[in-house]
């Protein structure tokens, strides 16, 4: 599967999740149409502002809760596809965290029950990698970012399909 921007929505995009300096996560949602053969095309995208953010750390973020209604809301009104993305700091290879992880296991079949079984799309990126995955009925890696007719990217793959939590991260969250 690969996501598809222009070179403006990517330019955009990457300058909002990795700004200079960049030390805090930010977070950005892309509304995208699927098309078999193209994968995800983007159509439009929401950069999200620390008012929007309930919790900004450089290494955790959470949306406002009006914010969690108001992007399934465009989502449902567009009929278009969620792709959820987010920066990681520093230079190591671009991996989901276990608190994103952690956030897959709900808010994923939350945003998929409240859309009728609607595909979503995950992403993080660093300065100069990105893992992805994309959930239809599975969960399936997200290959390639395209910019243009060219491949930006493709995913590192260091995230795992399938996971469990450490103990400690089922205590209280």
């Amino acid at each position: 599967m690969k996501l598809q921007f222009t070179h403006e929505q990517w330019e955009s995009v990457f300058e909002h999740l990795i700004p200079d300096p960049h030390n805090l996560e930010n977070a950005a949602f892309v509304f995208a149409s699927l098309a078999e053969e193209d994968g995800l095309i983007c159509r439009d995208i929401w950069l999200l502002g620390s008012s929007e953010l309930a919790v900004q750390l450089p290494y955790h973020f959470e949306l406002q809760d009006d914010v969690r209604g108001q992007v399934i809301k465009r989502a449902h009104d567009s009929g278009l596809t969620i792709v959820e993305m987010h920066s990681h700091l520093g230079d190591r290879p671009a991996e989901f965290s276990w608190s994103d992880l952690s956030g897959f296991d709900s808010w994923v079949k939350h945003v998929q029950w409240r859309l009728k079984g609607a595909p979503y799309g995950a992403v993080v990126v660093t300065r100069n990698s990105f893992d992805g995955f994309f959930w239809t009925n599975e969960i399936e890696r997200l290959g390639t970012i395209a910019v243009g007719n060219q491949e930006w990217m493709c995913a590192t793959e260091r995230s795992p399909l399938q996971w469990t939590l450490p103990e400690e991260w089922h205590v209280g969250h």
